[in-house]
């Protein structure tokens, strides 16, 4: 069986490569190009949640480490690889929401979320 992305650039590929068990065939944003998330602040250009809210297929990446603290949730919508490798990352407050989609990949990234009943780091539904 081939994967999904034995084409692709190796430094992507070494991390879908690594993908075991159900997720396996996952392929994230691996046919969109490249979104560089340059801002700690939880919105606006450059933001992580502005890449997360395109429809179209992302590999989102980060040129900044540090702490991005979540108002409200994150939705993440379809097609869209979370890559943190290479920076350090932490979600703070809310976290992340994968509701209606697939084809999600987040890799590599430090959550503390709040306290109550809706502070999961990552909420699938």
């Amino acid at each position: 069986m081939s994967l999904p992305y034995a084409h692709v650039d190796c430094s992507l590929r070494a991390l879908a490569g690594q993908a075991e068990g159900f997720g396996r065939l996952a392929i994230g944003g691996l046919h969109g190009p490249l979104y560089h998330v340059t801002t700690l602040a939880d919105d606006g250009p450059g933001s992580l949640r502005e890449g997360c809210r395109m429809k179209e297929p992302l590999w989102i990446v980060f040129e900044v480490s540090g702490t991005i603290h979540l108002r409200s949730h994150l939705s993440v919508s379809s097609y869209k690889t979370i890559d943190g490798r290479g920076q350090r990352v932490k979600l703070t407050g809310k976290g992340l929401r994968l509701k209606e989609c697939e084809h999600v990949i987040i890799c590599n990234l430090e959550f503390e979320c709040g306290k109550g009943p809706d502070a999961d780091a990552i909420q699938i539904k």
